[in-house]
């Protein structure tokens, strides 16, 4: 029994892999904890706070008692931004004007020079900005469900920005290509712990888990050439909504107190969002 029990274990583990990479429907709402990310993203056999919200939700059965998280000034806003992004915003502004008249100074012949800068200076440079609001959340205790085994639930909400930007070569001119977008999760995890497995012949106990979570997801993402970008009475910027439900499951197998085994199958519906065209600008 114990054979069967491992091997079951381990290749639902390999199959969680296999299956994560298979699943590239829509990007993943998932949002990098500071603890997790300490850890070098090893959090999933010890989630066991807001965090398990996206990496394990059989982890919040290790609670003891309840959590509530709600994030109070300055900490309410969390905001990244790497260095080739001021970069990039420097060179827009040190160039802004022939940027914004870049069609006149094309049909004119004297918009070599700035492509040539475009090209030496700020291709392959990527802008990486990151920021996410508010995000409360709660965490049950132990809820007894029989015996020694209980249950766990929670709730959250998690929102956070996104934006990678930047230039490409193109022919005749540069290109622009940029990808945006702003996410809501409403996830409610619940676990369920069997505090003793002597009825198959093995140590410890097994949490298991499921996550159900609500996105909703704004985006805008092109690549287009530069003339044709600020060709203001051409272009019409895409924008889309989204929304759509997934789920996650996970499972922790307790060995003893200092070995966890844990394993996340994420979005096992392979998730994907219902999208609308928003009209950001119209003015054919």
């Amino acid at each position: 029994m114990k054979k069967i029990f491992l091997a079951a274990f381990l290749t639902a583990f390999a199959f969680s892999w296999v299956f994560a990479e298979i699943q590239t429907k829509d990007d993943k709402a998932f949002i990098k904890g500071l603890r997790p990310m300490g850890m070098g993203g090893a959090f999933i056999a010890v989630s066991d706070d807001d965090n398990a919200f996206f990496y394990n939700p059989a982890g919040i059965s290790q609670r003891e008692s309840f959590l509530l998280s709600i994030p109070l000034p300055p900490f309410i806003i969390t905001a990244g931004v790497d260095l080739e992004s001021f970069e990039m915003a420097e060179f827009i502004n040190d160039n802004y004007d022939d940027l914004q008249n870049f069609n006149d100074l094309y049909d004119s012949g004297q918009a070599g020079d700035l492509i040539q800068k475009i090209n030496d200076k700020v291709v392959g440079k990527t802008t990486n900005i990151y920021l996410s609001l508010l995000n409360p959340s709660y965490i049950s205790g132990k809820i007894k469900a029989g015996g020694e085994n209980y249950f766990n639930f929670g709730i959250g909400v998690f929102d956070y920005i996104n934006i990678d930007a930047g230039f490409k070569h193109g022919m005749p001119v540069p290109a622009v290509y940029y990808k945006a977008q702003a996410t809501a999760v409403i996830p409610v995890p619940v676990s369920y712990k069997i505090n003793s497995l002597e009825k198959i012949g093995l140590p410890g106990s097994l949490s298991v888990g499921i996550n159900f979570k609500y996105i909703l997801r704004a985006k805008a993402t092109d690549r287009v050439s530069l003339a044709e970008l600020t060709n203001e009475d051409a272009y019409e910027f895409p924008a889309y909504l989204g929304k759509g439900f997934g789920a996650d499951i996970g499972a922790i197998y307790h060995f003893n107190p200092r070995w966890n085994f844990g394993l996340q199958i994420s979005d096992i519906f392979a998730t994907s969002l219902k999208y609308e065209n928003l009209k950001v600008n119209d003015s054919a």
